[in-house]
């Protein structure tokens, strides 16, 4: 496979052409606006994929040029097949007075011995997947010394959401996202400021107070918790009073979804430590 850039194939006086049947992208596609915030921060992290448009022709393949018209001559042609989403991306910043990092030249990788062009991109559309939260925290297990993203990857194998760690570990919510941890793989960022020996004392006291697994890994728990400490209470005096919990009021709060009774027992436990 040959590797060049969009702007030296043009230079070169090659156009670059796309498979019509491939899915429509436009300056509104969702996926388009969300890769443009992040093409213009951090830039393409992979390379478009092209092929010889004479070979897409060949096969039958339909193609259209940037304006949509039909193109019947593959010469001097290069055919998208994946990246069309990326490459509208950047044409969209490029437009803009903040093109960020889409100012770069666009690498791109031509496969030269391509053939089934329409099984090809079928494959890459309906096969390949985006990374999971899940996914994204491994990695970050894997390849980084760390033991917050080691904490978390174990959490999140036990069935934790990221917004519920983000609750434990930082106090708020969405300081822990999959675009934190991939830029925190790609030594692009670090992750946020956590204090593990807080969260695994919130957690153990929920855990001591008798409730289940499945209402812990619920946000509302830890949010009542920190709503407390956000009130002014101390950490302390709130998770003391968690403990305190009968097996039928942590039996009522799981039911009716109801920590109110957690508030009166932190304030009588403040009021007795006054006295």
């Amino acid at each position: 496979m040959k590797v060049t850039t969009i702007e030296a194939l043009q230079a070169e006086g090659k156009q670059i052409v796309f498979l019509a049947f491939n899915r429509d992208v436009t300056d509104k596609t969702p996926h388009v606006r969300k890769l443009a915030r992040s093409i213009r921060e951090e830039g393409l992290h992979t390379p478009l994929h092209l092929v010889p448009a004479t070979t897409a022709l060949n096969e039958g393949v339909m193609l259209l040029d940037e304006n949509g018209s039909a193109v019947t001559d593959g010469t001097d042609k290069y055919a998208l097949v994946d990246g069309n989403n990326k490459y509208r991306a950047v044409q969209v910043l490029r437009a803009t007075k903040e093109a960020g990092m889409a100012a770069a030249p666009i690498n791109c990788i031509i496969d030269e011995e391509a053939k089934e062009i329409q099984k090809m991109v079928m494959t890459i559309n309906n096969v390949v997947k985006p990374w999971s939260n899940a996914d994204a925290i491994k990695a970050a297990s894997r390849t980084k010394n760390d033991e917050v993203a080691d904490f978390i990857a174990e959490k999140v194998k036990e069935g934790f959401s990221f917004s519920t760690l983000s609750l434990i570990l930082t106090g708020y919510n969405n300081k822990i996202t999959k675009s934190i941890v991939m830029n925190f793989i790609a030594d692009a960022g670090e992750l946020p400021d956590c204090d593990l020996a807080i969260a695994k004392k919130k957690l153990a006291a929920m855990k001591e107070a008798g409730f289940s697994d499945k209402f812990i890994k619920n946000r509302y728990l830890i949010e009542t918790i920190n709503g407390l400490v956000f009130q002014g209470h101390n950490l302390d005096n709130v998770l003391a009073a968690l403990k305190t919990y009968t097996d039928d009021e942590v039996q009522f709060a799981q039911d009716r979804r109801s920590l109110a009774l957690l508030k009166t027992k932190v304030e009588r436990m403040g009021a007795a430590q006054n006295n």
